[in-house]
């Protein structure tokens, strides 16, 4: 498996070198999630400005790795005293 982090690629540019490089997609853009976009499972980053971050979106697609997540990892706390939403 190879990541390629693009992040700060437009969609348009997203399709574009996918289908070049034949790279095919994580399953969490593909029935049942459809998701458009994601980060890291567990990266709080801009969580305090998203309707439905990614802890959100965790408990949603794997509520057994949200729980350690945010109770083993110690997340939950964090979150909490940030005011960010993880439900």
């Amino acid at each position: 498996m190879v990541v390629h982090q693009i992040i700060y690629f437009e969609s348009e540019d997203i399709h574009k070198y996918t289908k070049r490089h034949k790279i095919k997609f994580a399953d969490i853009y593909y029935e049942p999630y459809n998701l458009e976009r994601n980060g890291c499972v567990c990266c709080g980053f801009g969580s305090h400005r998203a309707e439905e971050n990614n802890f959100i979106k965790l408990k949603k697609m794997n509520p057994a790795m949200w729980r350690a997540v945010t109770n083993c990892w110690g997340y939950g706390k964090i979150c909490k005293k940030c005011n960010v939403e993880i439900e």
